[in-house]
């Protein structure tokens, strides 16, 4: 391979791992939980590992429905849980409760999520401030009138460092 393709090459690959890298970079949690139907007493439940140092996260629902999900719309509740390893920090057992809601369809009725066979859906929280140490458990149940939900396929959260 001439020099000129070589380099042109090398530069290519290693522009590719730096975006890589710098994307995944902050990611500090990143889980999915499988639902098949989504029955409203399944709770889908993660366990964030103890902060390396206070951070501030970014915390992101995800949601991936299929065509099978009989509404245009969905609500959820998700309680955040700090577990403090100290029990006098100032969060200590803090818990708070968001009420989500999100819309799947356009007005055509076709699901208007990223994906072809499953849409990706994402949900924006607050920001949550951890103390070193700490640990944050996030719960995550619909509160839709129907018991079972077909058609939701996953549930998950992602959680970056600021």
């Amino acid at each position: 391979m001439p020099t000129g393709k070589l380099a042109l090459t090398t530069m290519a690959a290693l522009t590719v791992a730096a975006i890589v890298a710098a994307c995944t970079g902050n990611t500090a949690y990143d889980r999915y939980t499988a639902m098949d139907g989504w029955d409203r007493a399944d709770t889908a439940t993660f366990h964030v590992p103890s902060a390396t140092a206070d951070a501030t996260y970014a915390i992101e629902l995800g949601l991936r429905a299929n065509s099978n999900y009989p509404y245009t719309a969905i609500s959820v509740i998700v309680d955040r849980s700090t577990i403090p390893t100290n029990p006098r920090h100032a969060n200590a057992g803090t818990v708070r409760s968001d009420t989500l809601h999100l819309q799947l369809t356009d007005a055509k009725g076709e699901l208007c999520g990223n994906g072809l066979a499953n849409h990706q859906y994402t949900l924006h929280l607050p920001q949550t401030h951890v103390k070193q140490g700490d640990s944050l458990v996030i719960t995550v149940r619909h509160r839709m009138k129907r018991e079972i939900l077909p058609g939701i396929e996953n549930v998950g959260i992602r959680i970056k460092r600021l």
